[in-house]
């Protein structure tokens, strides 16, 4: 029950920062654009500044040893989940943008914005861990869900077969260099040197990086409510497909993911009850924001993204504190 209420507490304080967003849109203090400007900040500095203060402080000799095995598992998760969800996605709709929507909200939670602020408040002792057991995530994200799900390039467009296929494909391996794998990096190399400790008290940049990480969580969170306040209600809550799909993916999906790891004995391996609550976590998140964002950028439909948006989010007001209770209590 502690768990719960800690849970619910820090919900209510993650949704109000979304209503906040929510009314700055409504009565129009915001511009338009706001924001695709601040997920341009979150994702070129704040999320950034969170991977490099982790890193930096907390990877060790000691770490590195566990983390390939968090980062299989991870992934193999993914591999497993992918067919599934394109299996799904097609009995929900034939409309190929719907489609889209679903599977990239069904693969992917969202596990950054929201899920970085959840672990940071009330597991920050594994928020390394599960920076870790995102990478992979991160990675199909960046080298198939957007270029390959989200968007149609427009360069691309005329071309078809192997050309077209080849060109997406660098394109999704430019896109792994970004600020956020670059960080991730640096804090590798920082955190096995173990630079940090040596560092002159209140340094500057560490100061810099620590306020960017201390903005992550309320950033994200108003970048939630300023999406969710351009939105079309009468036509997003009109699709029956996002109420099957948030289901599927606050309830059906954690529920399945406890099961199979619940009689698979991932707990006895090395760091294993920090993976359990890693994937625990992951799977519990709503839909991400990607499948409004990206391919609104694109002129593109995202009404069925918006609309398991907008229904997962506010389930999730519910369904995680309870799911937290009853698995990681």
């Amino acid at each position: 029950m502690n768990l719960f209420l800690a849970t619910f507490n820090q919900m209510g304080f993650l949704f109000l920062l979304i209503f906040i967003g929510f009314i700055l849109v409504k009565i129009k203090i915001l511009p338009e654009g706001s924001a695709k400007i601040l997920s341009r900040l979150e994702s070129y500095f704040l999320i950034p500044a969170m991977v490099l203060l982790k890193f930096t402080e907390e990877f060790t000799v000691e770490r590195l040893s566990t983390s390939w095995l968090t980062i299989v598992i991870s992934f193999a998760i993914a591999f497993v989940m992918i067919p599934i969800v394109l299996v799904i996605s097609r009995l929900l709709t034939k409309n190929v943008t719907e489609r889209n929507a679903y599977i990239y909200g069904l693969c992917f939670s969202n596990f950054g914005f929201m899920g970085n602020a959840v672990v940071d408040a009330l597991f920050h002792e594994i928020m390394l861990e599960y920076v870790i057991f995102t990478i992979p995530l991160w990675t199909l994200i960046y080298v198939w869900g957007v270029p390959f799900i989200l968007t149609e390039r427009e360069d691309t467009a005329s071309k078809t077969g192997n050309s077209k296929a080849q060109n997406k494909i660098l394109t999704s391996l430019k896109a792994l260099v970004n600020p956020m794998f670059i960080a991730l990096i640096i804090g590798v190399i920082l955190g096995l040197t173990n630079v940090y400790p040596h560092l002159p008290e209140n340094f500057f940049i560490t100061q810099v990086v620590k306020a960017g990480n201390d903005c992550m969580s309320p950033i994200a969170m108003l970048i939630t409510g300023i999406t969710f306040g351009t939105m079309n209600f009468k036509v997003v809550f009109k699709k029956p497909g996002i109420y099957i799909a948030s289901a599927i993916r606050l309830i059906a999906i954690p529920l399945i993911m406890f099961g199979v790891f619940s009689l698979i004995p991932i707990k006895s391996l090395e760091n294993g009850d920090v993976i359990f609550r890693c994937i625990m976590i992951v799977s519990a998140m709503p839909l991400g924001l990607n499948s409004i964002v990206v391919p609104a950028s694109y002129g593109k439909d995202t009404s069925a993204a918006a609309g398991m948006a907008l229904v997962s989010h506010l389930i999730s007001l519910a369904t995680i504190p309870l799911f937290f209770m009853l698995v990681l209590a």
